[in-house]
């Protein structure tokens, strides 16, 4: 009976231990910085679940679970209180922080929408900013060079002071705050283009496929085949191009041209 006794107490001690390594665990989840990037947004839906979001959070690297979200609202019973809109993810704000910014509902005011559409050259993107009334179309140009405010970006890390980042500008839909500076814009935009390919698992510009040595290489044949081809059909002619560049071949492309 005494054996019963002791081993129930020692299980219920183990029971108590892994909940409390479980829970502080948790709670320095909660607490770690939500990314390395710098100032970023994040938009929540009108009617999208908790887990929804969770996973959304997750896709987008700003956690490295959905469930973390899902059991942060949960135990602060916040469900009810989610609010919808765009809003800032500051360096260094933890989960929780985000979490308390989005029940408060202190989403960003008066957003400005710039979409940059695929194949635009950056003279062309450049009046889009101009467009939403951000600042001109040359300070867009101005800033969209390679320099020191971009030097920590990974996938820059071969362009030298000054090179056009025409090509790693990742055309999308953004939202900026009124007053947003070309040099803040052109870093967000360079960012979500960095996202998008460490989706694809580049993390910098040493890639290789077949002759094309780098990844500066790779955007610009994909650059090329953009402007080449009606959309849908991208994937036909990449096949072309890249057995010509295989066989040493001229690609024959007016894009090359027209780009000139």
């Amino acid at each position: 009976m005494k054996r019963i006794v002791l081993a129930s107490i020692v299980l219920i001690g183990i029971a108590i231990v892994g909940i409390g390594m479980f829970a502080g665990t948790l709670y320095w989840q909660w607490n770690l910085p939500l990314s390395g990037f710098s100032e970023r947004t994040f938009e929540i839906r009108r009617g999208e679940s908790v887990r929804t979001i969770g996973q959304r959070l997750e896709a987008e690297g700003l956690i490295s679970r959905s469930r973390t979200f899902e059991l942060l609202v949960r135990f602060r019973n916040n469900a009810p209180d989610i609010k919808a809109g765009l809003f800032p993810v500051e360096p260094g704000a933890s989960l929780m922080d985000f979490l308390d910014l989005v029940v408060a509902g202190k989403s960003i005011p008066d957003d400005l929408t710039v979409r940059i559409i695929e194949g635009l050259t950056t003279d062309e993107a450049s009046l889009a900013f101009e467009e939403a009334g951000l600042f001109s179309a040359q300070e867009f140009l101005d800033a969209a060079v390679m320099g020191p405010n971009y030097s920590d970006i990974p996938i820059l890390r071969d362009l030298s002071p000054g090179e056009s980042l025409i090509g790693y500008l990742f055309p999308d839909t953004y939202r900026f705050r009124p007053g947003s500076t070309p040099e803040q814009v052109v870093r967000r935009i360079l960012e979500n283009t960095e996202r998008r390919l460490a989706t694809l698992g580049i993390q910098g510009p040493d890639i290789q496929l077949g002759r094309m040595e780098n990844l500066h290489q790779i955007l610009t044949f994909a650059s090329i085949v953009q402007k080449e081809t009606p959309q849908g059909d991208e994937h036909l002619i990449a096949g072309v191009f890249f057995n010509r560049l295989q066989n040493g071949w001229r690609f024959e492309s007016d894009a090359t041209v027209n780009f000139i």
